[in-house]
């Protein structure tokens, strides 16, 4: 059954489950089988769902959310007067990225693939926003961030962007790299990276606290799952 995500109503808990209740909305992250009508799914992966948020959008924020919040808070800690680089800003994932890295006080450089995105970009908080679909960003970040280039890169657009997000790093720069779907930069020697920069690779996992081993059944919970996000 395919399906990872979703937002539902509790129909009954297992033994010892005493969190939630029957009746309760909630959302979770990363229970397989989440297309189904109704899934059984371990406490430790739901979140209540507050009244004012329809089940539409819990379900859709739920794994872009969590991934957000790990880039800009554990594998780089955003600070206060910082400039970020954040790729496809008007992407899901990019949104959600930016008001973080705005709500931590730093300011962030949006590359968007077209003109029409950059109302959106800029809505979610982007301090500015360039359209190109291509590699050509990097001496315009650097001219945008004080002439130094961006504290933090975060990359998920693939390899035609790896080498302009070095570019755009100042020394001892950050770049996140993420979404293995686009492919990576091939082969990197080491002793080629410029200005000190620090290189990683950002997974989604790494941003979940519960147990990746299976959860005794009697202990989980079965959620009916109106609404799913992929």
């Amino acid at each position: 059954m395919l399906g990872v995500e979703g937002a539902g109503r509790v129909l009954s808990v297992g033994e010892g489950v005493e969190d939630f209740q029957a009746g309760e909305r909630v959302v979770w992250v990363y229970a397989p089988g989440s297309y189904a009508s109704r899934a059984v799914i371990p406490p430790a992966a739901l979140v209540p769902v507050p009244d004012a948020i329809d089940d539409r959008t819990a379900a859709s924020v739920m794994m872009q959310g969590l991934t957000a919040s790990h880039f800009a808070t554990d594998f780089h800690p955003v600070q206060p007067g910082e400039f970020a680089l954040v790729h496809a800003a008007a992407g899901g994932l990019g949104l959600l990225l930016t008001q973080i890295i705005k709500i931590r006080g730093s300011k962030v450089i949006g590359p968007v693939s077209s003109q029409e995105k950059v109302g959106i970009a800029r809505e979610a908080g982007a301090n500015h926003v360039i359209v190109d679909a291509g590699s050509n960003f990097a001496e315009e970040v650097v001219r945008l961030a004080d002439g130094e280039g961006v504290h933090v890169a975060y990359d998920g657009t693939g390899p035609v962007s790896w080498k302009a997000s070095l570019d755009a790093l100042r020394r001892c720069g950050t770049l996140c790299w993420f979404g293995p779907i686009l492919g990576g930069p091939g082969p990197v020697e080491i002793t080629s990276i410029p200005k000190s920069i620090k290189i990683g690779y950002a997974v989604f996992a790494a941003s979940t606290r519960w147990p990746t081993s299976p959860v005794p059944m009697p202990t989980w919970k079965a959620a009916r799952r109106p609404v799913n996000s992929c």
